[in-house]
């Protein structure tokens, strides 16, 4: 219970308490016990999601307060059953480091001071994880891929094809260049 007027709590009162925004700006600067600013864990949060589609932030309470963590979301799995995320550090290898992971509730369920927050957007059919942007383009950029394989396979560059190029820029005509130079038929 608060035994303060509103103005007291905000602006600091004769007792020698720092005003609330005082006491925000200093959280803001050392969120957990690494030292990170809560900028520095925004933005790995910001890398995730705009990279898998998915962030996760970790809170851990303590006496007095609240850790605010970034766990990278290449090791996260969601849980069956939506209520707890596993953690593990490299999930290739988990049939040999089971004990290696961690299971943690998803926010608001609390389990051992500690929770997960799970930050992702709404896409139909895709209950456990969301989808990055990018996701829309990767058949135009598959298309893309094999356009420009299939043009460096089926079209080779040839000594006379270079020749004509030059010759087209500085203006030399070209029937004058393929009657000194070699027929295409010849060099196919």
């Amino acid at each position: 219970m608060v035994n303060k007027a509103a103005g007291m709590l905000a602006q600091g009162d004769k007792t020698g308490d720092k005003p609330l925004s005082d006491v925000v700006k200093e959280y803001i600067k050392d969120v957990n016990a690494d030292g990170e600013s809560l900028r520095e864990v925004f933005k790995k949060l910001a890398d995730d999601y705009y990279s898998f589609g998915n962030a996760y932030l970790e809170g851990v309470l303590y006496d007095g307060g609240l850790n605010l963590y970034h766990i990278d979301a290449t090791t996260v799995r969601m849980a069956k059953n939506k209520k707890e995320v596993y953690v593990h550090p490299d999930w290739a290898k988990y049939n040999t480091m089971k004990d290696k992971t961690q299971t943690i509730p998803l926010y608001p369920n609390v389990k051992g001071k500690r929770f997960v927050m799970h930050f992702k957007d709404y896409e139909p059919t895709f209950t456990y994880y969301g989808l990055p942007d990018y996701v829309a383009a990767l058949e135009h950029i598959a298309v893309d891929y094999e356009i420009g394989k299939w043009n460096h396979t089926k079209f080779i560059f040839i000594e006379w094809s270079i020749n004509e190029f030059n010759a087209i820029m500085n203006g030399i005509p070209l029937k004058s260049m393929l009657s000194n130079g070699p027929s295409m038929n010849s060099m196919l």
